[in-house]
């Protein structure tokens, strides 16, 4: 690589590289070898456009996942703004209009729950063959039996143990005169 005496690299003269790298015109913001070799190895993050298109192009192969962190830090902050709005003039209509759309998106979920389960079930059944779905089922009723007789057992002695409502006062329902 040639380099004359105002340290612009002469164009044509890149076979000889490794001579003279350093010098790069910064004066006429000309591009030469050691700007595209710099960009290129790992200064790139450097530049600003480098940089962005990277990050785009990260963003855009996991658009989902970020929108998903963006909807739930935007619900975050509109939550504490509201509770922070709204919290000194709570009443109760207030109250139920804030509350109503997460009860609505509760029950929804539920009445979803028992068809998405079933439909799970029918989809694992129909992948495997009648032998192996035999001793699976039976597996699965074995387990079942075993947990609710452990359930109730540990529920009756915990009731036994702890006497819940004991010594509270009985209810307008349950009074005694």
């Amino acid at each position: 690589m040639i380099v004359s005496n105002t340290n612009k690299v002469t164009p044509g003269d890149d076979d000889m590289e490794g001579e003279n790298d350093g010098n790069v015109n910064r004066d006429m913001g000309t591009d030469t070898k050691a700007d595209r070799d710099a960009l290129t190895n790992g200064d790139r993050m450097k530049d600003p456009k480098v940089f962005l298109n990277t990050l785009w192009s990260k963003i855009k192969d996991n658009l989902l996942f970020t929108l998903t962190l963006l909807a739930v830090l935007f619900g975050l902050i509109l939550g504490v703004i509201i509770q922070q709005c709204v919290t000194p003039y709570s009443t109760d209509l207030v109250v139920v209009l804030l509350k109503f759309p997460g009860e609505l998106l509760l029950r929804m979920l539920k009445c979803v729950i028992l068809p998405l389960v079933v439909a799970s079930v029918i989809t694992g059944l129909g992948a495997i063959n009648a032998k192996s779905c035999g001793k699976i089922g039976g597996v699965a009723v074995a387990y079942y039996i075993t947990t609710t007789v452990m359930a109730s057992i540990l529920g009756l002695c915990l009731v036994s143990i702890i006497k819940p409502g004991a010594g509270e006062e009985r209810a307008w329902w349950g009074r005694r005169e």
